[in-house]
């Protein structure tokens, strides 16, 4: 191990500020222009990325507003490559943002009410949203001129049954995956409890890597590059892991499912080592039957939506959901 890999792999907030891919000034990006083509490595620098991630000036008259909800243990640049693809391929524009304890806001405290508050600036003050004459605790005195679409995956996924239902006004459908597991279940719970205290005391990295053999993938495997090493390539201290846990655990989706009207995709990986099939009963409970769908893709682990076999089926099965 070199000095550079010895340093960024310490518990070390700092470190891990210096060495990351992310641009810490903002807390969300929008990715509504065409990008260049790049190639990134494991050994990009942090530099390199922010310097070479250009764009071509081009604009879209699509509606559509993808949200990406990163996953436990990432942050607003995991899912760059779909939402630049969605832009590229489609026009659609997209929102990234970092939940509490990830990335540019690795030292706020993670809760459901911090989570939901992170959305809400995410999309306020990207513009996405905007605020009407009077005000409520309800959230709807909000409203949006687009067609939000809300893509979580994992920790995105499961707290976003919550986030929905605090923002169900302003959505128009929901892209959920990898939340093929009951985590409220309490053979689940002791299970997650421990794992939790595990990694309440690893760097992101030591984290990362236990958490993809446990998912029983390999950290060596063809993901998307600018997405998953910016899971990898920082040390920050992941005292918050236990919170993130507990809020999963709050969050039944079958107590939310019912009172969203609007149509739900479930995609998920036949090998997730989490999912026990939970997502069958998601859709059946789903109101909108007609247009809400469950989509597994056989031999995809909990990674499955940054696997090269499955990347561009992903992104072509939201563009027709939209």
């Amino acid at each position: 191990m070199n000095t550079r890999d010895q340093i960024i792999s310490r518990l070390c907030s700092p470190c891990f500020r210096h060495y990351s891919i992310l641009d810490f000034d903002s807390k969300f990006d929008v990715i509504d222009t065409k990008s260049s083509s790049i190639s990134y490595s494991d050994t990009t620098t942090s530099k390199e990325v922010k310097d070479n991630f250009r764009y071509d000036q081009s604009s879209s008259s699509s509606p559509i507003v993808f949200v990406f909800a990163h996953g436990m243990g990432g942050n607003k640049a995991n899912f760059r490559g779909h939402a630049q693809e969605m832009f590229d391929r489609f026009g659609h524009k997209s929102i990234l943002f970092d939940f509490p304890g990830h990335g540019s806001r690795e030292s706020e405290e993670i809760t459901l009410e911090s989570c939901a508050i992170a959305l809400k600036e995410a999309l306020k003050n990207s513009g996405i949203i905007y605020s009407l004459p009077y005000e409520n605790e309800n959230n709807d005195n909000y409203t949006t001129k687009n067609k939000l679409i809300y893509v979580g995956a994992s920790f995105g996924a499961y707290i976003g049954f919550y986030l929905l239902s605090k923002f169900k006004k302003l959505f128009s459908g929901a892209v959920l995956m990898s939340c093929g597991h009951d985590m409220t279940k309490p053979r689940v719970g002791i299970g997650i409890w421990i794992f939790g205290i595990i990694t309440s005391r690893m760097s992101n990295l030591q984290f990362m890597s236990l958490y993809t053999k446990k998912a029983g993938v390999e950290v060596s495997r063809d993901y998307i590059k600018i997405d998953y090493s910016s899971m990898l390539r920082g040390g920050v201290f992941f005292e918050q892991s236990s919170k993130m846990f507990d809020c999963m655990q709050s969050v039944n989706p079958a107590d939310y499912i019912p009172h969203l009207s609007f149509p739900l995709l479930y995609l998920n990986g036949s090998n997730d080592w989490g999912r026990a099939n939970s997502d069958k009963r998601w859709l059946k409970m789903s109101i909108d039957q007609d247009n809400s769908r469950l989509k597994v893709y056989y031999g995809g682990d909990h990674f499955f939506s940054h696997d090269s076999r499955f990347f561009d089926d992903v992104i072509n099965e939201i563009n027709r959901f939209v």
